[in-house]
């Protein structure tokens, strides 16, 4: 046989061992076939108990993900419904650290890669970063969990939309303003900002896209940024600027928690 000859077949059946695939612009190797991730999306909606009223009732949706399949578990109005289910159940330990907690860090133990690279944001869909963002735990959006959380709540909302409206009108509402950043400077610092001579923050600005940087109170300043980012992991990095007392974001306030929608991993 031709040794050329030869040669390629030993090629072709390496490539076939080795699960690689070609295509008009070459040969690459094909990813190995992932698990699939089970999410589990619940849509809660605050009403209040009366006109004016502080207080809220709070209404629930469950669904579930997998691929490209969406389950509906159910809803939940505790006006009418004496019992939670069992879906509700296991997302309520979440749902309350996330109202809660004051760290705007994941509340569960986190299954995605700790991100930190500016350049991925600020992302195209803005509720599925910030969601990522508060799921994860991490500095800046994980792609891949940003990716899911895109294509799971638009695979929702086109299949269960029509039927139940809610869901199109609730969205992932953070607590945690996620492109602003009050610091506290030392006097002499802060004297020289407003001399115009204050450089100290001038790379981490470039960094991490900062707009603005202005006044705000004494001694303060509050820095806007183009990007989305878990702003209480990003005080820390600034806190690491001597000049730097503290570094805190900007929360929403509301009279009841808001309608939200709360993602969580389903092991």
């Amino acid at each position: 046989m031709n040794r050329c000859i030869r040669f390629s077949l030993i090629l072709l059946l390496l490539a076939a061992a080795l699960g690689l695939s070609c295509s008009s612009d070459g040969c690459r190797c094909t990813e190995p076939e992932q698990t699939q991730i089970t999410m589990a999306y619940v849509f809660r909606e605050a009403v209040p108990m009366c006109p004016g009223c502080d207080p809220c009732w709070y209404l629930y949706w469950g669904l579930e993900c997998v691929g490209d399949t969406c389950r509906y578990l159910g809803d939940y109005d505790p006006r009418e419904d004496q019992d939670q289910p069992v879906w509700l159940a296991a997302i309520k330990d979440i749902e309350s650290c996330y109202d809660c907690d004051g760290s705007y860090m994941n509340c569960a133990d986190s299954f995605w890669t700790d991100c930190s690279d500016p350049d991925l944001t600020p992302r195209e869909d803005e509720e599925a970063e910030e969601a990522a963002i508060w799921v994860s735990g991490s500095l800046v959006a994980p792609q891949d969990l940003y990716e899911l959380l895109v294509h799971d709540l638009s695979l929702i909302r086109t299949e269960w939309g029509d039927s139940i409206p809610v869901l199109d009108e609730i969205t992932f509402q953070p607590y945690t303003v996620s492109n602003d950043l009050a610091l506290w400077l030392t006097r002499s610092a802060y004297e020289q900002f407003a001399r115009g001579e204050y450089t100290d923050l001038d790379s981490l600005n470039a960094l991490y896209g900062a707009t603005t940087v202005r006044p705000w109170l004494d001694e303060y300043l509050r820095i806007t940024f183009s990007g989305r980012y878990n702003t209480w992991r990003l005080g820390e990095v600034y806190e690491e600027v001597p000049s730097v007392i503290s570094a805190h974001p900007d929360g929403y306030i509301f009279i009841c928690r808001p309608s939200t929608v709360l993602p969580m991993r389903m092991e």
